[in-house]
């Protein structure tokens, strides 16, 4: 079955723009008959003519006629906001250092476009731009191809390219640095950025790149019939942290988000409850067949976070997602209860831990196993199928041995006469005060008077 990423790709990557950078769909045309060669820090500048300039005498430039001063190529477009918030810092320089600097607004759209966007920010601002401005261009464009806007070309009084830039290394500072020969240790702006198609996941299938420089992201895919059900979260002291729930349906993926083992919160079905106009979409199996178009991968990866912040990560991703509202509230419900009449026969003698059950020789071996590990063997093996929650009362803060033979695993009275027998241990029904998931479809909230509810929310 062909997957198919289906939700968001919540991605904040390593990104060698600043903040405010605009990406641009620029046109890439060559130059009539020509090809051209991109230009880089080193390269001579060619000694082409630059028409189409505004605010210069004879509208147009010649690159030679620019030697013996620093020349600043500065691209922008009327999208970027960035770069027309700096044409006031631009013009300051520009008029400090007249004789020895010119900076050149490059733009590649129209003459129109460029004059109506000035006249209507000079309407709504009162300031007025009286740098050069090169528009329609495609020559500069197609020798330096920026990946983002601004775009800053540094190119030296002997017409060689010295640096290209970011907007916040264009200062007096450098400038002065760079009149007097003192080379600048700055950073270059490399065309490192993918083009992408923003209406697709980003980094899948190349997308924009190969994710090399991802940090935190949340996916949901619909699942294939080849991907095995799996689910973990990471281990104290890693570097990063993930989530994982792989091959799972929408009430499993819950579970699992607000599942708590760490303070003996366990969700399986008898403590789930759904508020929803139609539960065949929340289930495994209809008449025995596994429903492969319920389910789905789930995977966070972020930096090093917390079991609970990364649990509380993957609830809001999953309500906002399915368009679910879920939280754990408190009910009385029956439930299976155990207690132990006397603890002591149950304080381990030591030996290798253990915690199975083979339904091959019908054994139960619990055997130097923390008492609070007792529960998720009994729900899993013998009452994950019951209406029913199961409580274990019995809190020794030991470790404790449990080891029974002749077990029938079908038949959850045997195992409940068999360790009251030789462990006197008692499971019975008692009404109990327990923690329970309730799972909400938004227009079942008002229905079912839920909103006056008093909930605990995990």
């Amino acid at each position: 079955m062909k997957i198919w990423i289906s939700l968001f790709v919540l991605v904040f990557f390593l990104n060698p723009y600043l903040e405010g950078q605009s990406i641009s769909s620029f046109r890439k045309e060559k130059l009539k008959g020509t090809v051209v060669k991109r230009l880089g820090i080193g390269d001579r500048m060619p000694d082409i003519i630059i028409s189409d300039v505004t605010n210069y005498p004879g509208g147009k430039i010649k690159i030679s006629d620019l030697k013996g001063k620093l020349t600043i190529l500065d691209f922008w477009n009327t999208l970027c906001s960035s770069c027309v918030e700096a044409f006031p810092k631009m013009q300051k320089l520009q008029d400090k250092y007249s004789t020895q600097l010119q900076i050149l607004l490059v733009n590649y759209q129209s003459k129109e476009t460029v004059q109506q966007f000035l006249s209507k920010h000079k309407q709504i601002t009162g300031l007025s731009v009286d740098l050069p401005i090169v528009c329609n261009d495609q020559q500069l464009n197609a020798y330096f191809k920026p990946p983002s806007f601004p775009h800053y070309v540094w190119v030296d009084e002997k017409g060689i390219i010295r640096y290209i830039s970011f907007g916040d290394d264009v200062t007096a500072e450098n400038i002065e640095l760079v009149l007097n020969h003192i080379p600048l240790n700055i950073e270059e702006k490399k065309d490192s950025f993918s083009y992408y198609d923003s209406f697709k996941p980003l980094y899948v299938n190349g997308n924009g790149g190969n994710g090399r420089g991802i940090i935190c992201y949340s996916m949901l895919s619909k699942s294939s019939q080849n991907t095995a059900v799996t689910s973990g979260y990471f281990y104290e002291g890693d570097s990063n942290s993930t989530m994982n729930a792989f091959s799972w349906n929408i009430k499993g993926l819950f579970q699992i988000a607000f599942n708590d083992y760490l303070n003996e919160l366990n969700i399986p079905e008898n403590r789930t409850v759904l508020h929803v106009k139609d539960t065949s979409k929340y289930v495994f199996y209809i008449n025995g067949k596994i429903q492969h178009n319920n389910l789905y991968n789930y995977q966070l990866f972020a930096p090093y976070r917390s079991a609970a912040e990364l649990k509380k990560m993957m609830q809001q991703d999953l309500m906002r997602y399915f368009n679910l509202e879920a939280h754990i509230e408190k009910r009385w419900m029956k439930c299976w209860v155990m207690t132990a009449e006397d603890t002591a026969l149950l304080l381990t003698k030591g030996g290798d831990y253990a915690n199975g059950m083979s339904d091959q020789d019908y054994s139960i071996v619990i055997r130097n196993v923390p008492d609070t590990d007792l529960p998720f063997r009994f729900i899993y093996n013998f009452f994950s199928k019951s209406p029913y929650p199961f409580i274990s009362d019995i809190h020794m803060k030991s470790h404790i041995d449990i080891l029974v033979d002749n077990i029938d695993f079908n038949d959850a009275n045997t195992v409940v006469l068999a360790i009251k027998k030789k462990y006197k241990i008692n499971i019975l029904l008692q009404d109990r005060l327990v923690d329970i998931l309730v799972i909400n479809e938004p227009e079942c909230i008002q229905a079912n008077g839920l909103k006056d509810r008093t909930k605990n929310s995990s």
